[in-house]
């Protein structure tokens, strides 16, 4: 187990991701990348789809909170 928040290090590295928010697990994702991964993979579209599904995780938080803020005043 390691934590980062690096993105593209976790999904080059690891082969299942925790995203946590305020300490608690908000979403889990299986990397299905094969290894040996090389510098090669970084350059592929499905890592470019994983690092955006990422993203887009850690993201959605923030994201219902501003929305809850607008739609409160």
């Amino acid at each position: 187990m390691f934590v980062t928040h690096d993105i593209e290090e976790a999904a080059f590295l690891a082969d299942r991701v925790i995203v946590m928010d305020a300490g608690v697990i908000s979403a889990e994702f299986r990397i299905g990348f094969e290894r040996p991964r090389t510098e090669k993979l970084r350059l592929s579209e499905g890592f470019a789809k994983m690092r955006q599904t990422l993203s887009d995780a850690i993201e959605a938080p923030r994201r219902k909170a501003l929305a809850g803020v607008r739609d409160n005043g």
